[in-house]
């Protein structure tokens, strides 16, 4: 599959992102001159710093009572008296490489998706665009059938200094807030010298360039002090050159296409007849969505997971790893109620395990930096609030409460750890993240309150939301939202699932189960929607982008469709409600709306925001719109055209549940299910022709029919793939 653009970028929303999990390129694709975007997925601003929080545990204390109480404002009022506002530090870019070609026409271009090459057919210059992985270095071709100008001068967006020499640029800078260093080293091949003119580098009849180009920045890792001089980083950029130059430019490239397309290929899914490429600046204003489309988005969604997070890579941020500006919008950052989370649900289905490592990573740093967030509400364990970064920073702003108050972000992140075992059965991973788990809980199991023989959060919040008091008063902190009981539950259900597993602590798992017992269950009130705050209050904003107080739904798995029917009606209540008031309006609040729909098997509203994913919420470069520009709408749309084949409760597969006219035929390789099932399937009129199952350590697969809810069983074997008939299709 090609994503055609015919023309160049104006700006970065249409423009094309190229990466290998650290080196990223925003290509603005050809024109007299050209801009690349330059970004390296270490480098942060600033350092660790632990925060001085005085006098926090008293004022919580304060708000605690009050809330308890039943007063509410003014609990709001005591949580804010003498807060002091921090920040993390923020992802920043290099720089931008300026490519110059006199007369330069575009004639159009390409981005392979099965190579991650990106291809530019111009007037004089061709070329071609691609990060390697295996050799760390960016590369662009071009190839000019007659004699042309080209010049290439880098604009640093950082304090710093740049050198020239005939065939190179290398320049050097580092990042605000004292922050690391970084060295950019360029080498220029050409059939002719190059000279310097001014700040350019400037290549005078030419036919032939290729540019080589790498970075490397200062990060020695979260627990170290960055390097700060970037002529300490030029050895390893050298390198990194010295190496790429040594091989011919055809082994360089087949390395890059054969380690990328080895991963791109494992996992297909085609939706209708199969299609070459599409048109994203022409496809995305029809208001009829074809399975074309479709298609390209779930494809474009695998390369930007082998693109931003490759097994060594820091987790992707807000933009992933794209990112142009120095004091980017929400710093870039790692935001933990549920954007960050939202990033990582997609590598699971399409067969990308490894890309999921930089998850575990970040979660593994927030587990040790977040001891001391979790003594500051005198607690155990560890926790982590609404805003993360590279260093490990996850403590409370100390802002607006609706999004600064939300210690349970940890929690959160936990429970996605624990739901990327049951994709893999992998009891080596498991046993890794076993101390988080454990480490979490022990944060939850201090941070509980009694409150009317019930234990509940206090204070507590529904992630940048609000409700309703009198006076046009609009707090946030309340008790026991749902958002939190159903994280509480979920993280001790983890926990007694992974002990038993992995045969320890079972009597640490029997006090959670007892614990679990006297957790307050989310309430359902007399209009049959769950309640997001306390009892008898009404949201601030009815068609509010979050759905946290459904969270219980998806992506946890505390709600299901065949189970809890009355929590299960009320999420469809409470869905269809937030929806009809508007929200769903950004990017991945339209992604978490799909997948919510597809939980609750509501095909004629998938069919409505599949619409307006495509039509509203995505850019002609096919990122996704926040707006501005976030990466998480990618992942969260990405994992719900996966569920368009299959989802999977309790370890029951389900084919189709939603029906609508682009998941009609198709086939599908690799299809990753929880239970460490793999799916290979052809369908048509929604009806199952062909079914093979590979199984990771399973003897048996249960299929549920649609039509009746019966549950087939059919025998597998382990570590291989099972062909199976299915006796009763899901069709109606």
């Amino acid at each position: 599959m090609k994503l055609f653009f015919p023309k160049p970028a104006k700006d970065e929303n249409e423009a094309t992102p190229l990466g290998n999990g650290h080196i990223g390129l925003w290509v603005y694709r050809g024109g007299k001159k050209e801009t690349v975007h330059l970004n390296e997925a270490t480098f942060w601003s600033g350092h660790y710093k632990e925060p001085e929080k005085k006098g926090y545990l008293e004022r919580l204390s304060r708000c605690r009572d009050l809330l308890l109480k039943n007063k509410f404002y003014e609990a709001e009022k005591a949580m804010l008296k003498g807060a002091a506002s921090i920040n993390s530090e923020e992802y920043d870019p290099i720089g931008d490489l300026i490519i110059t070609t006199p007369g330069e026409e575009s004639h159009g271009a390409a981005l392979d998706l099965s190579s991650a090459v990106l291809t530019v057919k111009n007037k004089f210059f061709s070329r071609a665009y691609y990060v390697s992985y295996p050799h760390k270095v960016f590369v662009i071709r071009m190839e000019s059938g007659t004699a042309s100008n080209v010049s290439f001068r880098f604009s640093n967006k950082n304090k710093g200094f740049t050198e020239m020499s005939k065939n190179s640029i290398i320049a050097y800078g580092n990042a605000i807030h004292d922050g690391m260093a970084f060295c950019l080293y360029l080498t220029i091949k050409a059939d002719v010298n190059g000279t310097k003119t001014g700040d350019d580098l400037t290549f005078i009849g030419a036919k032939s360039v290729t540019v080589v180009g790498t970075i490397v920045t200062g990060y020695a890792g979260w627990a170290q002090e960055p390097v700060k001089d970037g002529k300490l980083l030029f050895p390893e950029a050298k390198k990194r050159i010295d190496d790429a130059l040594s091989l011919p430019h055809a082994e360089l490239y087949s390395a890059h296409v054969e380690y990328y397309a080895s991963r791109f290929e494992r996992n297909k899914i085609l939706f209708g007849d199969e299609k070459l490429s599409v048109c994203p600046s022409e496809d995305l204003k029809e208001k009829t969505v074809s399975s074309a489309l479709v298609t390209a988005y779930y494809e474009f969604s695998k390369y930007l997971t082998l693109s931003a997070s490759a097994p060594d890579s820091p987790a992707m941020n807000l933009q992933g790893i794209w990112n142009k500006n120095v004091n980017p919008p929400w710093r870039s950052n790692y935001t933990v109620n549920i954007n960050t989370e939202m990033n990582y649900w997609f590598p699971d289905c399409a067969d990308l395990a490894e890309c999921f490592l930089p998850f575990e990573e970040l979660c593994k740093k927030i587990s040790v930096r977040g001891e001391s967030a979790a003594k500051m509400l005198g607690a155990d364990g560890f926790c982590s609030f609404h805003n993360a970064d590279i260093w490990g920073f996850c403590f409370s702003v100390d802002e607006q409460t609706c999004w600064s108050f939300f210690p349970l972000a940890g929690v959160w992140m936990t429970c996605e750890l624990a739901n990327h075992y049951r994709y893999t059965q992998d009891k080596e991973y498991l046993a890794r993240i076993y101390p988080i788990i454990k480490k979490c809980c022990d944060f939850v199991l201090s941070f509980l309150v009694e409150k009317d023989g019930e234990l509940v959060t206090v204070p507590s919040t529904s992630p940048e939301h609000r409700y309703k008091l009198f006076f046009k008063k609009r707090p946030a902190l309340t008790i026991a939202s749902a958002c939190d009981m159903f994280l509480c539950n979920q993280v001790f259900d983890d926990l007694i699932e992974c002990s038993s597993i992995l045969n320890v602590d079972g009597e640490y798992a029997k006090k959670i189960a007892e614990t679990k017992k006297k957790l307050h269950k989310p309430t359902v009130d007399k209009m049959g929607r769950l309640e997001e705050f306390f009892p008898g209050v009404k949201e601030a904003e009815k068609g509010h982008r979050h759905f946290s107080h459904l969270i219980g739904a998806f992506p946890l798995q505390q709600v299901g469709y065949y189970e809890n029917n009355e929590y299960m009606t009320a999420v469809k209540n409470s869905l269809a409600y937030r929806l009809r008031h508007g929200s769903g309006y950004t990017g991945w609040s339209c992604g978490w709306a799909l997948n919510l729909l597809e939980k609750t098997h509501d095909s004629e509203l998938f069919s409505v925001y599949l619409r307006k994913l495509f039509n509203d919420s995505t850019y002609p470069n096919m990122l996704d719109k926040h707006p501005p520009f976030q990466i998480d709408g990618n992942f969260g749309a990405g994992r719900a055209l996966a569920g368009m084949v299959a989802v999977s409760e309790n370890n029951v597969i389900e084919f189709f549940p939603v029906k609508v006219a682009q998941n009609k035929s198709g086939k599908a390789k690799n299809l990753c299910l929880p239970g460490g099932y793999k799916i290979t399937v052809e369908w048509e009129n929604h009806v199952v022709k062909k079914l093979s199952v590979y199984s990771e350590t399973a003897d048996a697969v249960s299929f549920r029919n649609q039509d009746d809810g019966t549950v087939q069983i059919h025998p597998v074997r382990p570590g291989e793939y099972t062909e199976i008939s299915l006796r009763i299709h899901n069709a109606k």
